[in-house]
């Protein structure tokens, strides 16, 4: 048994039944990820969480391209993730930045508040930020923001291991790193070797 978790984007519920066979120890449900993941059908959720018998964590996201909300986006934001929150779903995924491409905090407060007691994980939005490791610390203060999912600001989580090494560091003991981008069934051992991280993510992060 390895000393990590692996966690299987998907974004329907074959994908969903399919990583759980293949061994997956938890998921992240998304729609449509040719723009990198919007915010599930409730239906949908509520077919994976039912259909599995390991944690699913829901992305909220209510369009594809920047991060930079406005008012009503927010706002659509916050009524997906309060209608999903009545599913028995284990985590949310989410990000907001500002214009210059600094964390939007108030939003993302705003959302980890209406999540309550369910665990946040800060998606790949903090790759986009000016300085990675000011905003790891100031994520410290929301006490349900227990991840962020990263590919150390590179393409890949290979090119950016390096600095996705450093943001372990900094984002610990109160947060942990989700290393992603181009993470293989292939060469998550090697990566893991040089991380030490303890959750990998990707699409093919299992066979």
């Amino acid at each position: 048994m390895s000393d990590y978790l692996k966690e299987a984007c998907v974004e329907n519920l074959m994908e969903a039944i399919t990583a759980f066979a293949n061994g997956a120890d938890q998921l992240e449900l998304c729609a449509d990820l040719n723009q990198d993941g919007l915010t599930p059908h409730y239906d949908l959720v509520q077919d994976v969480v039912d259909a599995v018998d390991i944690p699913v964590k829901v992305m909220i996201r209510s369009r594809g391209g920047h991060f930079n909300y406005t008012i009503e986006e927010i706002k659509l934001m916050t009524d997906q993730l309060l209608a999903l929150k009545e599913l028995d779903v284990d985590g949310f995924v989410l990000g907001a930045l500002t214009k210059g491409n600094k964390l939007d905090l108030q939003t993302i407060t705003t959302l980890c508040q209406a999540a309550g007691d369910i665990p946040i994980t800060l998606h790949k939005c903090i790759d986009e930020v000016t300085d990675y490791k000011s905003a790891i610390l100031s994520l410290k203060k929301i006490p349900n923001l227990k991840w962020i999912l990263t590919s150390g600001t590179k393409t890949t989580a290979a090119d950016g291991k390096e600095i996705l090494k450093e943001m372990i560091t900094t984002a610990a003991p109160e947060i942990q790193i989700i290393p992603a981008g181009k993470i293989l069934a292939s060469n998550v051992e090697s990566l893991h070797s040089f991380l030490g991280a303890t959750v990998y993510h990707g699409r093919r992060v299992i066979e």
